[in-house]
C-alpha cells in the first residue's frame, strides 16, 4: 500500500468529533505530519481511485454495485440518500477525503446548506493529515468550495459564515480575507462560539500564545463546559512554558471529554508532561 492510501483511509492520529466540527487540534500531533507523494492533478475521482484501491475484493464489489445503481437514479433524494451511504461507508474507514467527496454529491442532490458544511469540515480533516502537496491544494479547494456553497445557501447561518473564515485563513495564501470574516463575526455576535474557537486556534498557529489563552479562557467564562477549550488551553499554556497550568487545563479536559480515543491520548500526553515537570 502506498503512502498516500495510509493517508487517506488511516490517520495514524484520530482526533474524534471536534476535529469535524472545530478544525485541527495541534498538542495532540505528531512532531512531524507525513508529506503526500505528488500527483501531476487531484480531483475527486483519482482521490476515490486511491482510496477504493486500499479496500478488499469484495468491499471494492459492494461499491461498484451501488456506484452502479447512482448511475440509473435521478430522483434527488434517492441519489442524496445512496451517497449519504456511501460516505457513511468512508466514516468507518476513517477515510474523511473519500466521506467528504460523498458528502458533496449528497449536498447538490439536496441542494443542502449543512450538507455542504458537512463536505467541507471532513475536507478540512483529510487535510489535517497530510502535508504540503498537490492533495493538500485540492482538500482545501474543496474545503472552500463546499463552505463557500454552504453559506450562499444560508447566508445568515454564521456558524457556516465561522468554518469558511477558517478554511480561507488556512487554506489559501491570502489569509487575511479569512481573519477578517472570523474578526467580523465576533464583533456582531462577540460570544460567537465557532468564530473565537477559530481565532483561538489561528493564535496557536502564529504562536501568539497569549492571545490564544486569552481567546480559550474567555470561551470557557461564556461556555463552561466547551471541552475543546481546555485542549486548546493546554497546548498554549505547555508552549510557554507553563507546565503545571497545561497539566490542570488537560485534567479538566479529562473530565468533560466522552471520546475515549482522544482521551487515551490526553493521558498519554500528560504522562510526559508530568514526568518533565520538577
Amino acid at each position: 500500500m502506498s503512502r498516500l492510501q495510509l493517508l487517506l483511509i488511516g490517520a495514524a492520529l484520530v482526533l474524534g468529533l471536534s476535529i469535524f466540527l472545530f478544525g485541527e487540534m495541534t498538542v495532540l500531533k505528531p512532531s512531524e505530519q507525513p508529506t503526500a507523494v505528488q500527483e501531476q492533478s487531484m480531483d475527486a475521482e483519482a482521490l476515490l481511485l486511491i482510496s477504493r484501491s486500499s479496500l478488499s475484493s469484495q468491499e471494492q464489489d459492494k461499491l461498484a454495485t451501488i456506484e452502479k445503481a447512482l448511475d440509473t437514479v435521478n430522483n434527488p433524494d434517492q441519489r442524496e440518500a445512496l451517497a449519504r451511504s456511501m460516505a457513511a461507508f468512508w466514516e468507518t474507514k476513517n477515510d474523511w477525503g473519500a466521506a467528504a467527496v460523498w458528502y458533496e454529491r449528497a449536498a447538490y442532490a439536496g441542494n443542502d446548506a449543512n450538507g455542504h458544511a458537512l463536505a467541507g469540515t471532513r475536507f478540512l480533516a483529510a487535510a489535517d493529515m497530510v502535508g504540503d502537496s498537490v492533495l493538500l491544494q485540492y482538500l482545501h479547494a474543496s474545503a472552500i468550495r463546499n463552505f463557500e456553497t454552504a453559506s450562499t445557501l444560508a447566508p445568515e447561518n454564521l456558524d457556516i459564515a465561522a468554518d469558511l473564515g477558517h478554511a480561507l485563513t488556512i487554506g489559501t495564501a491570502a489569509p487575511m480575507q479569512g481573519i477578517q470574516k472570523l474578526l467580523g463575526i465576533v464583533k456582531s455576535e462577540p460570544k460567537h462560539l465557532k468564530a473565537n474557537f477559530h481565532l483561538a486556534q489561528l493564535a496557536i498557529r502564529s504562536e501568539q500564545y497569549d492571545k490564544a489563552i486569552t481567546r480559550f479562557s474567555d470561551i470557557l467564562s461564556w461556555y463552561p463546559s466547551f471541552a475543546d477549550a481546555y485542549l486548546g488551553l493546554g497546548e498554549a499554556y505547555y508552549k510557554l512554558g507553563e507546565l503545571p497550568k497545561a497539566i490542570q487545563a488537560l485534567e479538566d479536559y479529562k473530565a468533560l471529554s466522552k471520546d475515549p480515543a482522544i482521551l487515551a491520548q490526553v493521558e498519554a500526553f500528560l504522562v510526559q508532561i508530568k514526568s518533565s515537570t520538577p
